[in-house]
This record gives structure tokens, sequence and C-alpha cells, in this order.
């Protein structure tokens, strides 16, 4: 969708402007009017379809960059439906219906609701395909982005702790975090998957995993370990030159220590 250019949308109206027309005389008549107009939808077809597409070109639709649309672009598209829905009224009764009313028994009558759920439905079909390519182009942009903001990171404690914090980075990629793997001293949990992470060995493989997925950051998750034992994990990520954090323990945070 990210591809199509202006000459694609021309294809793509040429197509979906006689279905909108088509369709407004199904929405606004039953089976028998739909019969009884036949000649008449396709009258109305055959007008209202060139009278659109050399609005569009006229009022230069087909000269933006739908990838970047905006707000503007948005009124350009109104006006430019407004303006051939006009044209077309004009066309119709004041032209077209004049000189074959009365050799169509069809146009006889002809609905005069029609225009005006003809000009809602070529809003919709000229519109929707313009701006579903712009919220594609911005759902790529918040993608690239989020590529860009992202961090490998160590979860140091394979416990509870650090199970919910690998949880929370999985479930909100906006964090930005991507955990490669946890680390956990208890040898009984190597090789085993939390929440999809492995655990991949014990403390002393920080410098090997650091530099083998890039990693940008370790997370301490071991509320209950040790003042050394944390002293020790500090020293060995300053020495694989990547820092550190340590995340509190529940009564810590309830206690605001």
């Amino acid at each position: 969708m990210l591809s199509l250019r202006n000459r694609h949308f021309f294809l793509l109206d040429l197509v979906l402007l006689p279905a909108a027309a088509v369709m407004a005389f199904v929405l606004r008549l039953d089976a028998r009017g739909l019969e009884f107009y036949a000649s008449g939808i396709l009258l109305f077809v055959l007008v209202t379809v060139p009278v659109k597409l050399v609005t569009f070109h006229l009022m230069r639709l087909y000269r933006h960059f739908w990838r970047y649309a905006s707000v503007d672009e948005l009124l350009l598209i109104v006006l430019s439906t407004g303006v051939s829905e006009l044209v077309t009224i004009g066309f119709v009764f004041g032209l077209v219906l004049p000189l074959f009313g009365t050799r169509c028994e069809a146009t006889l009558g002809f609905p005069r609701s029609i225009p005006f759920i003809d000009g809602l439905l070529t809003l919709l079909v000229v519109g929707g395909p313009r701006f579903a390519v712009r919220m594609a182009e911005q759902r790529r942009e918040r993608e690239r982005s989020l590529r860009r903001r992202r961090k490998h990171v160590l979860v140091m404690g394979a416990g509870s702790a650090g199970a919910m914090i690998v949880k929370e980075m999985r479930a909100n990629p906006q964090l930005g975090l991507v955990p490669v793997g946890l680390l956990d001293d208890d040898g009984d949990k190597h090789g085993l998957k939390i929440h999809g992470v492995p655990v991949l060995g014990g403390r002393e493989l920080i410098p090997a995993w650091v530099d083998e997925y890039g990693v940008a950051e370790v997370i301490i998750a071991m509320p209950t370990a040790p003042g050394s034992a944390i002293r020790d994990i500090l020293t060995i990520c300053s020495q694989a030159n990547v820092p550190a954090r340590t995340i509190p323990g529940l009564y810590d945070i309830l206690s605001g220590q």
C-alpha cells in the first residue's frame, strides 16, 4: 500500500467511483426501483465519473504525496468532492435529464437525493484509500522509531522479580527495552525460559553475553540478594563496560526507602 502512486489512485478511482454511483441507487431504491431506473443508473454513471475525474485533475488531487497527507489534503478531498457533485448536479438536472427525459422513461422522477448519497460515498472511496496509506506510513514510522530506540538488556535474577520485569518489557514495547536473556546463579534454572526469554547462565557470563547480544544495560532484579552479591555484579558490569541498575524490592517501594 505504501508504494501506491497517483497513477494507481487514478485507476482506483476509475473503479470505485462507478461503484459508489451504483451503490447510491442501491441505498436509495428497492429491487423494483433498481430495475426501473437501470438506464438512468447507467446514464448517471456515464456522466458523474468523467466529471469527477476531470474535477479531481483540475483541483490537483493527483499531485499530492499521500504518504504524508494532513488536514490540508483532507480538506482538498472534501472540496474536490463537493465541487464535482455540484457540477454533476448541474449536468444531470440541468442538461441530461431535460434532453433525455422525453426519450427515456427511467429518467422521469429521477431521485433528487442520489447526488447527495453519491457525494458521501465518493468522499469515502476517494478519501479512504488515500488516508489508509497515510495511516500505514504513520505506523511504519512508529515502528522504525521504536526499533531505533530499543535497547538490548540482560536481566540478572530469574526469580519472581526478574520474571515480572521481563513480562513488562515484552508487554510494553514502547519502553524500548528488549530482554535478550536472564542470568541467575542457580544452575537448576539454566536453560529454562521465562516468558519466552532464556536463562543463559550465571553472573560470570555477563561480559560474554554483553558482547554476544550488544547489550546496552543490565537490570539487576534481585531485591532479596545481599549487598555483597549486588556489588560483585556491579563490578562485573563495570569491567564489561555496560551500565547496570537495580530494581528495588516491593517492601522498599512501599516503605519509600
